[in-house]
């Protein structure tokens, strides 16, 4: 699942941007833009990052696996959570 991300924390950077994938900083759940990613690709999933380096995945039929985050994808979340990847940030809204 991971695999077409890339192999480096800027190629994942890159291939969230060409997806149009955005999210929030030091989020674990839909702001989180791996989160927003993978349920992108598997519609119908509802995903977490609560265990931090697993991607928590949950189906409409009550089934929940785990899949591990490679290095690159961690190393990329552990950047992004920094503010390294600005242009990869949802705005923020004062009002919320």
């Amino acid at each position: 699942m991971f695999d077409k991300l890339g192999s480096t924390p800027d190629a994942v950077a890159q291939s969230l941007r060409s997806g149009g994938i955005r999210g929030v900083r030091n989020t674990v759940r839909t702001l989180n833009p791996i989160v927003r990613w993978a349920t992108a690709q598997t519609p119908g999933m509802i995903a977490d990052l609560i265990l931090v380096n697993r991607l928590r995945i949950g189906f409409v039929v009550g089934e929940l696996t785990e899949i591990a985050l490679p290095e690159p994808v961690l190393q990329f979340l552990a950047e992004f959570h920094k503010g390294r990847y600005p242009d990869l940030e949802l705005p923020h809204d004062p009002a919320a």
